[in-house]
């Protein structure tokens, strides 16, 4: 691996001189490097999985860091203010192809008012006083059959 990486690093300074076909050879080098890395990557992640107890510090003995997977936490519905006054930003969690979205509003949390349904799980709601609190919530529509409307979200105009 080293000798592939000092003639990657050779190959990268005589590609800067502008050389012709020192960039294709440049090229090729890295490409020779980034699959001896890919390999060198599934090696160590074989032997990591056949020692799970011991996975972390084989991983990092290497010199290699330890991916952390971050857990996603989009909420299932969330309303934002626009940038003009009396505009907001209802966006969805996305619900897969051929999703219906129906959206629904109010200033009481119990009376609601029927907003135009998208197929985007996103949609802009114009016209709302300012300085007053909405309520606003949303179902999904899918092959699978018409979902039930979620907890409300409320949020104060701007």
């Amino acid at each position: 691996m080293t000798v592939v990486a000092d003639a990657t690093d050779a190959a990268n300074v005589h590609a800067l001189s502008r050389a012709k076909g020192a960039r294709e050879a440049r090229d090729a080098c890295l490409a020779e490097l980034f699959d001896d890395l890919r390999a060198l990557k599934a090696y160590v992640q074989t032997v990591a999985d056949a020692h799970p107890q011991e996975a972390e510090a084989i991983i990092v003995s290497v010199g290699m860091s330890v991916k952390h997977p971050s857990p996603r936490n989009k909420p299932l519905f969330q309303a934002v203010n626009g940038r003009v006054w009396g505009q907001v930003h209802l966006i969805a969690r996305w619900a897969g192809d051929r999703a219906v979205y129906s959206w629904q509003f109010g200033q009481d949390g119990v009376t609601w008012e029927d907003a135009p349904q998208t197929l985007q799980a996103r949609t802009t709601l114009s016209g709302l006083t300012r300085g007053l609190t909405y309520w606003f919530r949303m179902r999904v529509l899918t092959k699978d059959g018409e979902g039930d409307f979620g907890e409300p979200v409320s949020l104060l105009i701007a």
